[in-house]
């Protein structure tokens, strides 16, 4: 259609390098990015410099974490058949108190937002894995004020600073004791958790997160 457009992108592989190559070249698109690593790919890959956005939330709307279940949790839909670090993942939580959401189970109960918002606050610490970096449930764990452990993926450290925030682990053997560790250490967890705190409040704010939009569609308007 006329007119300019903008595509707000999450990963690389949304387009093949030849659709990326077209876009980047037409002067209706803009791009946004979710991602960091895809704004830095796109740098590399194509010398395009494209703005990157991440998630912001209302930090009143989440917390204050009681960790009072003192379990693990992670909410991760369709995980056995994503893969990742299933298995790994299994193991890990083998025996330990551990929640798994997954909204997309029909055997699961139906959790509505309010539901996620309580077993956030109610967890010990939160079990990420992903395809890359993050995930919006990462955030609203570190928003919650979280302690958060998670598999090597790419992108992770920006997110979870090991033994500051939390701990990355490389196998299910140290992601097992990294989550015994959060469990068995109720004060740990909480120094951990206000840090995820403070940090979401620092780079995942809602009011952050629009002004950012706000330069960028006052940008792109103007240009139109």
């Amino acid at each position: 259609r006329p007119g300019r457009k903008l595509y707000r992108v999450a990963k690389i592989a949304e387009l093949d390098r030849d659709t990326w190559a077209r876009l980047l070249e037409r002067e209706d698109f803009a791009v946004v990015s979710f991602y960091p690593s895809t704004a830095r790919w796109l740098k590399e890959t194509f010398s395009v410099d494209v703005p990157y956005v991440p998630l912001g939330l209302d930090p009143r709307a989440y917390g204050p974490a009681t960790g009072e279940d003192g379990n693990i949790l992670s909410i991760i839909h369709s995980y056995a058949d994503r893969g990742w670090h299933y298995a790994e993942w299994k193991e890990a939580t083998d025996g330990l108190p551990t929640l798994h959401v997954d909204h997309l189970n029909p055997e699961q109960p139906v959790f509505e937002y309010a539901d996620l918002q309580r077993v956030l606050r109610r967890a010990r610490l939160y079990l990420h894995d992903g395809e890359q970096e993050y995930t919006i449930t990462l955030i609203e764990a570190m928003m919650t004020g979280l302690p958060l452990v998670s598999f090597r993926i790419p992108g992770i450290e920006r997110y979870v600073e090991h033994g500051v925030n939390g701990f990355v682990g490389e196998s299910a053997r140290e992601i097992r004791e990294h989550c015994r560790l959060l469990l068995a250490d109720e004060d740990l967890a909480r120094r951990m958790g206000a840090a995820s705190r403070a940090k979401a409040e620092r780079e995942f704010a809602e009011e952050r997160w629009i002004r950012q939009w706000r330069e960028i569609l006052t940008a792109w308007c103007r240009a139109s």
